[in-house]
């Protein structure tokens, strides 16, 4: 008998109900589409964002990658295993040059020539070429305030390296940087002694030093223990001692 009822005129069961379709129609929603909420577009700039911290990433890494040797900081890394391998004992040099990579050259470039207004050159510098004195010190607890580098001016701060690296990693990057030939300069190198000897010295200093504090350091401090022979150190040290005026770069480099 249901199958002979008549049809509700103007009525189709695959119609949409008015209502529905009507609600649809006000809120800008088409009615007939599947459903999307949480499936809205990631924002462009959020993608922006991203990308660039991408970029700085693979940069940074690339940069500072070690070569990608996993002993590349490790200057006591041997060639053998187990105990009797004996440590490999590495140039002074190649050795300033490594820790130099690793911790100042985001500064001061890997040429060393720093950035202009920033961070000052090393390159022929009065502060470097000068009293090794002022060189340790810088490295072992730092510098700020204002500072005059080859005829310019900086205003920067820079940390101090002692509490990080002992007296051999210390003396290996001043020596790097005061021995460079290729940036100009041709000042003599310094020993883990005298490193340990002007550590010693400012055992007591919490704070970076200033220009003027290092301008007023007429002297250099020896070895904390004179080799067994040979002439002592800190006498061909004090020999070098510039007076205690201004330094310019005239009186610290040599004639060229």
């Amino acid at each position: 008998m249901a199958e002979n009822a008549p049809e509700t005129p103007g009525i189709n069961e695959h119609d949409e109900p008015k209502p529905i379709k009507q609600h649809g129609m006000l809120i800008g929603h088409d009615t007939t589409a599947d459903p999307t909420d949480g499936y809205e577009p990631v924002p462009l700039w959020l993608l922006a964002i991203f990308g660039a911290f991408l970029a700085w990433g693979g940069w940074y890494v690339g940069t500072f990658n070690g070569g990608w040797r996993w002993l590349e900081l490790d200057e006591y890394s041997g060639t053998g295993t187990g105990p009797a391998a004996a440590p490999v004992e590495e140039d002074p040099i190649a050795l300033g040059k490594r820790l130099f990579a690793g911790n100042c050259v985001s500064c001061h470039q890997a040429n060393g020539q720093g950035l202009p207004g920033q961070y000052p050159t090393l390159n022929r510098s009065e502060w470097v070429l000068g009293n090794p004195a002022w060189m340790k010190r810088i490295v072992l607890q730092g510098l700020e305030g204002p500072i005059e580098v080859a005829g310019q001016r900086y205003n920067s701060a820079m940390p101090g390296l002692g509490a990080k690296l002992n007296d051999k990693q210390v003396a290996a990057i001043i020596s790097y940087v005061r021995t460079n030939a290729e940036w100009g300069n041709d000042a003599s190198p310094v020993t883990p002694e005298e490193v340990a000897a002007t550590r010693e010295a400012t055992r007591g200093r919490t704070t970076p030093w200033t220009a003027s504090e290092l301008q007023a350091i007429q002297t250099d401090e020896g070895p904390a223990q004179a080799p067994a022979s040979g002439p002592s150190t800190g006498e061909s040290q004090e020999e070098q001692t510039p007076a205690a005026t201004s330094p310019t770069p005239q009186e610290a480099r040599q004639p060229q």
